[in-house]
């Protein structure tokens, strides 16, 4: 530090930031724009780039035997001449294949397992990640094991930059998989009326405001953790108001409680026109 901070605020122990103590407000936002040029890194792309499957949908159900030629014919026709819809969806419709099947063959796409969602309690969840990421990227939280796994639900794609940056700002591994799409309807829905930390979301046009914002919002709830993860075109901000503390003999706590964290939303990008 090169100021004259240090002398005078030695007692301030907080606010902390990825482990880090600053001096002042002036060294704080130096942390929080490595922070931020790191999160940028060398992709500024805002977007999900589109994923390439080696096989169709269409022709992994041929290949499984789940469906004939001339019912893929006929859904494709269909799904031409409307201009719309999901090839499954016409099949489901057109052709009675089961909704499972087409989930299975979508995991067949992606490589994943399809998740079963017995036994599913959202609230037991709902701290893991704020209530706008996991609508906005369809992350459906299922359950955190004892050994730090985390499990994630996505209904017909899988986000491997939304579940990465899930596992690394709660220090948990990330498993990824399908769930039926009507199943998943209904437990997304269950998990968007339940209750989240408090959040707050603002956008910005360049990272010099972007430091800024996450900046003042450190200096205000001046909390005694904090850590920084992108997720697409969010920048996401967790404070810790208090310490992750478990009681003696108990395991340390998989995910904090509604009280103990405050999460900010930092929307990147140029304004549209």
């Amino acid at each position: 530090c090169g100021t004259n901070w240090l002398r005078l605020w030695r007692h301030r122990q907080q606010p902390r930031f990825e482990g880090q103590w600053a001096c002042s407000p002036e060294c704080m936002r130096e942390l929080i724009d490595r922070a931020v040029q790191r999160e940028m890194g060398d992709d500024v792309r805002l977007k999900p780039q589109p994923h390439h499957h080696r096989l169709p949908l269409g022709l992994v159900l041929l290949s499984q035997g789940w469906i004939t030629l001339e019912q893929l014919r006929t859904a494709l026709h269909s799904q031409r001449t409307v201009g719309k819809g999901r090839i499954g969806a016409w099949l489901i419709e057109q052709c009675g294949l089961t909704e499972e099947r087409v989930t299975r063959a979508l995991c067949m796409q992606w490589g994943c397992p399809m998740f079963s969602l017995a036994g599913h309690q959202p609230s037991t969840v709902a701290t893991l990640v704020p209530r706008l990421l996991l609508d906005t990227y369809g992350i459906l939280p299922l359950r955190i094991t004892p050994g730090r796994v985390a499990y994630l639900a996505f209904e017909d794609r899988i986000d491997a930059v939304a579940a990465h940056a899930v596992g690394r700002m709660n220090d948990l591994r990330t498993e990824t998989g399908l769930v039926a799409g009507s199943q998943y309807l209904r437990s997304h829905e269950r998990m968007m009326s339940t209750a989240f930390p408090k959040a707050h979301v603002i956008d910005v046009a360049d990272t010099r405001a972007l430091t800024t914002v996450l900046t003042e919002a450190i200096e205000r709830i001046r909390p005694q953790q904090a850590r920084l993860v992108r997720m697409h075109k969010y920048f996401w901000l967790r404070s810790w108001r208090t310490a992750m503390i478990s009681t003696p003999g108990a395991q340390m706590p998989l995910v904090p409680r509604l009280h103990q964290v405050e999460d900010l939303l930092v929307g990147y990008g140029p304004p549209k026109e």
